[in-house]
């Protein structure tokens, strides 16, 4: 990504007070440029640090570049002003892959774009209030809450009655704008019956049933450890590790005895692998080394892959670390897996798996996706058959079942509500509950329940 805009130069000129301003030098349309006194005048009202000033011209900058190279100059309409801003924001995140809109941006940090979000917010809002322009986003709607999720921050553009950018539009009314649109609200979906719970004997068969390795290591974690079926597809290789480096990642924990599997934000998390020390997201990363998008941001690809979002025991990397109810059934799905990804490499599967980082892969030698990600389709298809073969309904619920299992695992082990929410990385309604997290306290925990109840298998 450029290191500075194309558009857009700046300078900084010092105040009689000795303070620093950062002065904008903007190309226009017609092809002349401009200082931006409204800039100026803006950061002159402004709490901004040199930073932030500093920040804030490179931001609108970009966004300057991207009117004038990606968008060619062109106006805006009213009910275009969401979309275009949204695809500003998106570019930023996302780069501009093949340079397909002339712009060369690599992704950048999801906290870099909400910084952005908010200097584009705060700069609209002065043109609004000062200069008499279109009113554009209120300012106080960002909050002091950081968005950590983008798309929760786009949904909620789309979703208001923001209208970015309204200003370079001299058709649009001074006064307001009426007929906003509205998203179509979303039915309420009825709470079915009783969840259906599968017991142990039928979890064993449902596994033993499953004819693809790969697949039967994932049934296995998700039995025993819990994650969500589509959390296990963003798991990467750097992800499995031994029991070893469960303290020195997660600090508090002392269990050696198990694999450790940790559950990433498939975009944002900057955990890329123990021995990695980087500055970039697993976007980033994903783009720079392989050329690749995550797979709950491909939409429309058999490779997608959804990303609920779960409580992180390590808010700051954005990682949580399953917790395996036995650790029988946790080192065979180290064994299985790992056989799995050796045998694969052996069979020439090699170069499709060093295009990409994912654990989970398609272990079916002779077809061309062989090594590559296994695709949800067809781990939903698996379990149905393996359920078929053992003579078990799974009463639509799917391979969701073997969660439902952990859970009337951890259940039955006896462990409170609190630890249970936990380790199932279930997020509460109250914020203060997601403090104090100790990984150790619910290994201690499990390790403690399955004693007592004679299952203890160390």
């Amino acid at each position: 990504m450029p290191s500075s805009p194309r558009t857009c130069s700046t300078f900084n000129v010092a105040r009689n007070d000795g303070i620093l301003m950062p002065v904008m030098v903007a190309d226009l349309p017609d092809g002349k440029s401009r200082i931006v006194t409204e800039f100026i005048r803006f950061l002159g009202q402004s709490n901004y640090s040199l930073q932030t000033m500093r920040a804030a011209a490179a931001v609108l900058g970009f966004l300057n570049d991207y009117l004038l190279i990606a968008r060619k100059g062109e106006a805006f309409e009213s009910d275009e002003l969401p979309a275009a801003i949204n695809h500003f924001l998106r570019l930023r995140r996302y780069g501009d892959k093949d340079n397909e809109h002339g712009l060369g941006w690599s992704p950048v940090r999801a906290s870099t774009v909400a910084r952005d979000a908010r200097i584009v917010a705060d700069f609209s809002k002065y043109c609004s209030e000062s200069l008499k322009h279109f009113p554009l986003v209120r300012s106080a709607d960002f909050g002091e809450r950081q968005h950590n999720n983008f798309m929760t921050l786009l949904r909620q553009k789309v979703s208001s009655s923001w209208r970015l950018l309204g200003h370079l539009d001299k058709r649009l009314p001074k006064k307001g704008f009426e007929n906003t649109p509205k998203l179509p609200e979303r039915p309420v979906k009825a709470k079915g019956s009783a969840k259906r719970v599968l017991t142990g004997e039928e979890v064993s068969q449902i596994i033993e049933c499953t004819a693809s390795p790969s697949h039967k290591a994932l049934f296995i974690l998700c039995a025993f450890g819990g994650p969500r079926v589509s959390e296990t597809l963003h798991i990467w290789s750097s992800d499995v590790m031994p029991g070893k480096y469960r303290n020195g990642l997660f600090g508090r924990d002392r269990d050696e005895s198990t694999p450790l599997v940790v559950l990433a934000h498939p975009s944002q998390s900057t955990f890329i692998a123990v021995q990695v020390r980087t500055n970039e997201d697993r976007q980033q990363h994903l783009s720079s080394e392989y050329g690749l998008t995550a797979r709950n941001l491909v939409q429309g690809s058999a490779l997608h892959a959804g990303w609920k979002g779960m409580l992180a025991d390590d808010e700051k990397q954005g990682i949580s670390e399953v917790f395996w109810t036995s650790e029988s059934m946790a080192l065979r799905f180290w064994e299985i897996a790992r056989r799995t990804r050796s045998d694969a490499r052996k069979l020439g599967a090699g170069e499709n798996m060093d295009a990409h980082p994912y654990f989970f892969i398609n272990d079916t030698p002779g077809k061309a996706e062989f090594g590559m990600p296994t695709k949800l389709s067809n781990v939903k298809k698996s379990f149905a058959r393996s359920c078929v073969l053992a003579g078990i309904k799974d009463s639509g619920q799917g391979i969701h079942l073997l969660r439902h299992f952990y859970k009337a695992t951890l259940v039955d082990m006896g462990l409170k509500p609190e630890t249970i929410r936990h380790a199932m990385h279930h997020r509460s309604v109250t914020s203060q509950g997601n403090y104090g997290v100790d990984p150790r306290r619910i290994h201690d925990a499990i390790a403690k329940a399955m004693k007592a109840r004679g299952r203890d298998e160390r």
